[in-house]
């Protein structure tokens, strides 16, 4: 995106390209365009990355039980659901609320965490809700939280400050 297509004022963020405006509005701050590019770019990767774990942790080193038996794959995608509603431009402006602040996405996880371990057991005979995996939803959850701010910040302090 053309930094010049940004301008910046005080309680104003606004661009004439795609949704970059919208992320950097929403995530408290104001940002400049390229920390933007930079986030959408840490949500595709993030998507990209926990899709990788999981496929080779489920199909060849998932232990029966335990943390990682059970709810590892939980956490994970407490991880992706952020990273794949934010990564998409069309959907950003449908789901950017959702994830404005710590506790706006722990509130949105535990809504999905909610609809899959509780309703989805209800249509789903051999679905079975579990606490604990609503749990893990929220430790992916801020997980993902923590990764997004540590990047934000690194990337506010620019590579003249490292």
């Amino acid at each position: 995106m053309d930094p010049k297509a940004v301008s910046v004022s005080s309680n104003h963020l606004s661009a004439k390209h795609g949704g970059d405006w919208v992320m950097a509005a929403t995530l408290g701050q104001h940002r400049s365009a390229a920390i933007v590019h930079q986030l959408r770019w840490f949500h595709r990767v993030g998507v990209l990355g926990v899709g990788v774990i999981y496929v080779i942790f489920s199909l060849t080193v998932r232990p029966a039980g335990g943390f990682f038996g059970n709810h590892f794959t939980d956490c994970l995608a407490g991880i992706a659901l952020p990273c794949a509603l934010l990564s998409i431009p069309a959907w950003e402006p449908l789901f950017r609320s959702l994830f404005v602040s710590l506790l706006s996405t722990l509130g949105a996880t535990l809504s999905a965490a909610v609809v899959w371990e509780v309703l989805v057991p209800l249509v789903d005979n051999d679905s079975v809700g579990d606490p604990w995996d609503v749990v893990a939803y929220l430790v992916g959850a801020l997980v993902y939280w923590v990764a997004s701010e540590v990047i934000v910040r690194r990337l506010r302090k620019g590579p003249a400050n490292d």
